[in-house]
């Protein structure tokens, strides 16, 4: 799709820890929008590829939202997997995925 970036988004129910991604029906991300109880959505894996110039090209702060600070100026492209995901945000994940990845 030639985007400035991609991101790894992963379906989802009945959760309410994560934001959830709105994506167009052509593959670009529509909106980023804050946590909620949701049926059913898609939630931003965490994993993007950013091409290189469009991510130097702005000037940042060392601290910013990646939603805010690139979506605002750039177009994002969404890939759907529905693949293995933990969040290892919280302590209680982090531990598990500690079993669950040494395999």
């Amino acid at each position: 799709m030639k985007a400035d970036c991609t991101v790894a988004l992963k379906p989802m129910r009945d959760f309410e820890r994560y934001g959830r991604v709105e994506l167009g029906g052509d593959g670009w991300v529509k909106a980023f929008r804050e946590k909620e109880p949701c049926a059913e959505g898609l939630i931003n894996g965490g994993v993007y590829v950013i091409r290189r110039d469009a991510l130097l090209d702005l000037d940042l702060p060392e601290k910013f939202s990646f939603e805010e600070g690139f979506l605002a100026r750039h177009r994002i492209a969404g890939m759907v997997q529905d693949a293995y995901f933990i969040d290892i945000g919280i302590p209680e994940d982090f531990a598990r995925a500690q079993i669950e990845l040494d395999r």
